[in-house]
């Protein structure tokens, strides 16, 4: 994926939006922080690779969406309070630079990122009553792993 949008080029595309910072940014996906009338949510900027000009190219470029498309769709689907919820943009093609993204929001949640307390988790194995997490949250996080979590 090419480096994320800067915040200018983010603001220009969604000038309804207030874009407060860049929170992360991974192989495909990068995230936002913005806000709409406090309303908080984060904006995800998903990168839509080229594809080569020809009819395998146009072939790939269709299933590549089509999977985003079903994985944002079941999220929307989902119930479960153990997953993040859709927010007011929907998902739609953006051109921001000369890059192509598909651009959705979901809720902000604020806190301890998934990523930093399993990383916290492993590097306490082995370390005697150095994690700042209870066994009662380990005991949750295992049992998170084991829930089904769309009904």
């Amino acid at each position: 994926m090419p480096s994320a949008p800067p915040l200018g080029q983010v603001q220009a595309a969604f000038p309804d939006w207030s874009i407060k910072q860049l929170i992360g940014e991974g192989t495909f996906k990068t995230t936002y922080k913005a806000e709409k009338d406090g309303l908080l949510e984060a904006i995800k900027l998903f990168y839509v690779p080229e594809f080569e000009d020809s009819e395998e190219g146009a072939t790939a470029r269709i299933n590549f969406l089509g999977r985003l498309s079903r994985e944002i769709h079941l999220l929307g689907q989902c119930k479960t309070p153990y997953l993040v919820k859709l927010g007011c943009i929907e998902p739609n093609e953006i051109n921001i630079g000369g890059v192509f993204f598909i651009a959705y929001s979901e809720q902000l949640l604020t806190g301890v990122t998934l990523r930093n307390l399993i990383n916290c988790e492993v590097s306490s194995l082995g370390r005697r009553n150095q994690s700042p997490f209870t066994m009662s949250r380990r005991s949750d996080i295992r049992t998170l792993g084991e829930t089904r979590l769309c009904s």
